[in-house]
């Protein structure tokens, strides 16, 4: 995908009123190149500081699967790479086990706090963190 496809409105009286919008116009990239239903997962807000990521990785080990979380841009990438090495002869193929790559960019307050693997469902806990410097104060009337 070129670069121009992205841009619909350069050039035009519009495109003052898109100043700063690079990074979406970058990101649409990702999602016309990547199949984002694989794996499927869940995402569940808990309350209004907790959220879980349900993955379903069923087929994957733990050694197959790589979660890092890029702090500077926020994101969290989960990897799944299968080991094709073996060759096996299938009859029928119904269980999907292709690698994958997922990003999932993340709120600047919200950070991951633990990882599980448990019978092919890989779960990764997030929490809202807001320092104490951009917590709201209670001010007094005097």
């Amino acid at each position: 995908m070129k670069r121009s496809d992205l841009y619909p409105y350069l050039g035009t009286p519009l495109s003052r009123f898109l100043v700063g919008f690079e990074p979406f116009f970058d990101n649409l990239k990702y999602f016309a190149d990547s199949d984002p239903s694989y794996p499927p997962y869940n995402i569940e807000k808990i309350d209004d500081n907790h959220y879980l990521l349900e993955m379903a990785v069923a087929g994957f080990s733990k050694k197959e699967l790589n979660i890092t979380w890029n702090k500077e841009e926020n994101e969290l990438h989960i990897k799944g790479k299968k080991d094709e090495s073996k060759e096996r002869k299938f009859i029928h193929r119904g269980l999907a086990s292709r690698s994958f790559n997922q990003t999932l960019t993340l709120n600047k307050d919200i950070i991951p706090k633990d990882v599980n693997f448990d019978d092919g469902i890989l779960t990764v806990k997030f929490e809202r963190f807001i320092p104490e410097e951009r917590k709201p104060v209670q001010l007094l009337i005097n």
